[in-house]
């Protein structure tokens, strides 16, 4: 199996979530909702173009142009490869939670990653890995590409 990386599976399941409304913000913000972190405006372009490349999404711009004359939205569909890679992501992960119990209750109050104990150290964050930060830090200052406010 030709695995993707997070970020990717991520960037699918939301422009799945979207249908016909998946364009660069809606689909930052639908990331953002399901996963408590905030993204920088430009974080989801390059995987964007990777699935693009892949053939698991098509883009098309917009009829209209866009908000205040500039460049018109780009709109992002799933094609009939990308459904499938998303439904074989969603069965994968399923057979490998399988028989796993509920491990929050487990790691609370631990400082584990992922658990609400576990202090905002950004720099650590495991989307760091892939090169994306939160946009902001603990005081509200922005963050740079490179994690540094």
């Amino acid at each position: 199996m030709n695995f993707l990386s997070r970020i990717e599976e991520t960037l699918l399941l939301s422009i799945w979530k979207l249908r016909d409304n998946a364009y660069g913000r809606t689909i930052r913000e639908q990331v953002e909702k399901d996963t408590g972190i905030r993204w920088l405006s430009g974080a989801i372009y390059g995987p964007l173009n990777r699935l693009k490349k892949n053939e698991y999404i098509v883009a098309r711009p917009a009829k209209e142009p866009g908000e205040y004359g500039g460049r018109p939205r780009i709109y992002y569909k799933l094609t009939p490869r990308g459904k499938e890679k998303l439904a074989s992501i969603q069965t994968v992960t399923r057979a490998l939670w399988a028989g796993v119990p509920c491990l929050k209750n487990e790691f609370e109050g631990s400082g584990d990653r992922g658990s609400p104990a576990f202090p905002p150290a950004y720099r650590n964050h495991p989307a760091a890995v892939h090169g994306f930060y939160p946009g902001r830090t603990e005081n509200g200052r922005e963050l740079h590409q490179d994690g540094v406010p």
